[in-house]
């Protein structure tokens, strides 16, 4: 068996094909307020997308104690409405950067 195939097993396929994000559109704006709706966002952290897929994204950000697994957050992309996501995993890429992935909840 070759070591690809070996990596893949036990995993479960995704459900949504993942892309690069467009280039006018990878940032990400994130509240994480957990009492604010999409008329009250209030933009408290910036990310850069590095994939995107219909059901959530993976972001870049820098490094800090408030992105847990579970938690919910306000994320808002280009000219669309704030979007309700939960963080799915999350990734500590070098003492200053983290990576998380997140499912859109709406």
């Amino acid at each position: 068996m070759n070591q690809k195939s070996s990596n893949n097993q036990g995993r479960s396929a995704r459900k949504s094909i993942r892309h690069l994000p467009n280039e006018n559109e990878a940032i990400a704006l994130i509240d994480i307020d957990q009492n604010h709706d999409r008329q009250s966002f209030i933009h408290q952290y910036t990310a850069l997308i590095f994939s995107e897929s219909r059901g959530g994204m993976g972001l870049v950000l820098r490094k800090n104690n408030f992105f847990q697994i579970g938690d919910t957050l306000l994320v808002k992309i280009g000219q669309i409405y704030p979007i309700r996501s939960e963080i799915v995993w999350r990734k500590d890429e070098d003492p200053h950067l983290l990576k998380i992935g997140i499912k859109f909840l709406e």
